[in-house]
């Protein structure tokens, strides 16, 4: 890793310790440079991808904290919890679109060229083989 991607990881993980709490900086700080480093990520977006899973991940730890811990803090605790129930969802989700779009980009789908005049491609095709021609099913 060059001295420029250096500078700019260290810059990116600041911001992205800003994004969760305290106990939790180090951790996810560590964890989108350990995916970095584990995925092989050159590039921007590659990098990007990877501290918005750390980051996502982080708020879903926040949010599970708070859940429980604040649950008996509040009197009108079904609409907190609803509420936070609904971002724990939206966490989840953007950290799981995330993952797949990363894994997508480090693994690409096959790609088949052919050059034929005749050529039968079939996609989750089911065949069956029935041994018995003359079946008589009964009721």
């Amino acid at each position: 890793m060059s001295d420029t991607d250096k500078n700019i990881q260290l810059r990116t993980n600041s911001f992205l310790s800003e994004a969760v709490e305290w106990d939790l900086k180090d951790y996810i700080t560590k964890l989108a440079s350990d995916m970095i480093e584990d995925y092989h990520c050159n590039t921007a977006l590659e990098r990007s991808l990877c501290e918005i899973i750390a980051n996502s991940y982080g708020r879903i730890l926040m949010t599970s904290q708070y859940m429980l811990r604040d649950e008996k803090l509040y009197e009108p605790r079904f609409k907190y919890l609803g509420e936070l129930s609904k971002e724990l969802d939206r966490q989840n989700r953007t950290y799981l679109t995330a993952i797949n779009t990363l894994m997508e980009i480090k693994n690409p789908q096959m790609t088949i060229n052919l050059n034929s005049e005749n050529t039968f491609l079939g996609e989750n095709q089911q065949f069956n083989n029935n041994e018995k021609k003359n079946e008589n099913i009964k009721d």
